[in-house]
């Protein structure tokens, strides 16, 4: 009987509040987009702080958010994770967070599994 190879879904899966969503964190169009979060939100506060109207700042800050979400996580995702939930800073920042540790943690661990040092760990076993 032949060998077989069978590609396994690397996909990370995480819940979030109740939904599911799956996504490869090796995408580079996706890591970009988590990468350039931070130098992104810093430049939009920088510019916000100049603002006179917080009211607004805040509702602009919230959109850059939600829009952050749903380029990680897929068009809509942000209507499905707050739903009958009014959308707030600190919620979308959370999220966020999370998002950028897990897809991190993930990473790291895949690559792990190919490190230099891979033989030795596998003759340890």
């Amino acid at each position: 009987m032949a060998k077989r190879f069978e590609f396994k879904n690397n996909n990370l899966k995480l819940d979030i509040s109740g939904h599911l969503f799956e996504f490869d964190t090796t995408n580079p169009e996706l890591v970009k987009r988590v990468l350039t979060f931070s130098e992104d939100a810093q430049k939009l506060s920088n510019e916000l702080t100049k603002r006179e109207d917080y009211v607004v700042a805040l509702e602009e800050t919230i959109e850059f958010c939600i829009k952050t979400l749903d380029s990680i996580l897929g068009e809509g995702a942000s209507k499905k994770i707050f739903v009958g939930r009014e959308v707030g800073l600190f919620d979308c920042l959370d999220i966020i967070n999370y998002l950028m540790d897990e897809v991190k943690a993930d990473r790291d661990t895949k690559f792990q599994a190919y490190s230099p040092n891979r033989p030795q760990r596998r003759a340890k076993k």
